[in-house]
């Protein structure tokens, strides 16, 4: 399979690195280290994967004195400046500190608070149509979702569309 095609005309070589990073308030590998870096690694024989994939867990636990264990301390209480993250830090005063980073945050939870009552919403109102419940009393259940909406979602559930 070297060199196939993964998205129709996207060579695999051209896919971006894609950077998973967990942050922890403990130590998860309890290894004393702030920082670990997960490769993929071929059991057999010991070989490294090199799939553009990488893993890195960082934690706030470990102080071990590096860069990252004081950028993570730093998130940690998220006070004052540090000369080394002069960018990071003016960035957390802003959210922290103006009317207008506050407003900004305040519309993004709000954003994201709206999405998750949709979703859920979403959720309920399929869980009742499935159930044999009428889309008025869906409808009447689920106050942000539009009448038409679900209308829409029991067709769906009543002639679910091949695969």
């Amino acid at each position: 399979m070297c060199g196939s095609l993964s998205i129709a005309g996207l060579d695999y070589k051209e896919l971006p690195d894609v950077y998973i990073i967990f942050i922890s308030k403990f130590d998860i590998f309890c290894e004393k280290r702030t920082i670990y870096h997960i490769d993929r690694v071929i059991k057999e024989t010991g070989t490294i994967v090199e799939n553009g994939t990488h893993v890195i867990y960082v934690n706030i636990a470990v102080d071990d004195k590096s860069d990252i264990a004081e950028l993570m301390q730093y998130f940690k209480k998220s006070v004052g400046q540090n000369p080394k993250f002069p960018k990071t830090c003016s960035r957390v005063n802003f959210f922290k500190k103006t009317k207008e980073g506050a407003s900004i945050m305040c519309q993004v939870v709000e954003e994201y608070a709206a999405e998750k009552t949709k979703q859920t919403e979403i959720k309920m109102a399929t869980n009742l149509l499935e159930n044999g419940v009428s889309v008025d009393l869906v409808a009447k259940s689920a106050p942000t979702l539009t009448y038409d909406f679900i209308a829409e979602l029991s067709k769906k559930i009543l002639r679910p569309s091949s695969i």
